[in-house]
């Protein structure tokens, strides 16, 4: 199977980008250019389905200038495809892969595979048969209710129908039996095995790792626009423990606070400062 390719934006900083922008370390807001007259323009508006390339082409910008590269459809789980950025938006995946499709093109050229695979033409297939087809968990991504559904696009898309966001199956866990379910982008599940949950045990000795996990499963059902995918699940768990891990080390008998944090006096502090026989009262 070869890899998803990874979608630029060409001349994002020309285009797309200020005086003002460049200043910027985060944008809440991107400039869109408002000609009408360009080659790639008239040839997108010329396409069967311009409106629904246009629009996605639209969302493409906003979410490519919230990157850690502006322009560059990568977060730090890897490139984004047709299915994140439904998950992300609310939109159908469909319209995406069609602006994929259409939009590097190098009669529009206004997106470039920087690294395509091996088999251009090999995309998630998107049915109206994909599991979870009828209601769309990637609502969940803008704070809809689970399973909100969505309306397909109409015309003709892949299959000869309208289509809306699929949701992919659970991913079947490595080995062992399965100690809690995360939910991810897209509608994904990670599975957390026991084999690994043992595995952060052992690494982490001073966590309650169940208490520990438990807190990081609501975190992802309560922070839907933070999710992240089922490859990114075990990195964001181990930085999840070695924090906890961290703060438990900090509250060690013996061990000076951290930074900028506070502690109760200890009768050593005590003894410290007022000698042998001071005491803290209680």
């Amino acid at each position: 199977m070869s890899a998803k390719p990874t979608y630029r934006i060409r001349d994002w900083s020309e285009h797309f980008e200020n005086h003002e922008t460049r200043k910027l370390r985060n944008l809440r807001f991107v400039s869109m250019p408002n000609r009408q007259d360009g080659k790639g323009y008239r040839r997108l508006a010329a396409h069967p389905r311009s409106p629904e390339a246009f629009a996605a082409w639209v969302l493409i910008v906003e979410v490519a200038s919230k990157m850690r590269e502006r322009g560059l459809l990568e977060d730090e789980d890897g490139p984004i495809d047709a299915l994140d950025l439904a998950a992300m938006t609310g939109f159908p995946a469909a319209i995406f892969e069609l602006a994929f499709e259409v939009l590097t093109d190098t009669k529009i050229g206004w997106l470039e595979a920087v690294n395509p695979p091996e088999n251009s033409n090999e995309s998630p297939e998107i049915t109206p048969q994909s599991p979870g087809n009828s209601t769309n968990n990637g609502a969940i991504s803008r704070g809809l209710p689970e399973n909100t559904p969505f309306f397909g696009l109409g015309g003709e898309g892949r299959g000869g129908k309208g289509i809306s966001v699929a949701e992919r199956p659970a991913e079947p866990p490595l080995d062992g039996d399965v100690e809690a379910e995360f939910p991810c982008v897209g509608g994904q599940v990670w599975a957390l095995t026991t084999a690994k949950a043992n595995e952060y045990r052992q690494s982490f000795p001073l966590v309650d790792v169940g208490s520990e996990l438990r807190k990081a499963l609501q975190w992802c059902r309560d922070n839907p626009n933070r999710r992240k995918t089922p490859r990114g699940m075990p990195a964001f768990l181990g930085r999840w423990l070695a924090k906890a891990q961290a703060e438990a080390e900090a509250k060690r008998p013996g061990d000076e606070s951290p930074k900028g944090t506070t502690r109760m006096p200890t009768e050593e502090d005590a003894a410290a400062v007022w000698g042998a026989d001071e005491r803290v009262t209680p």
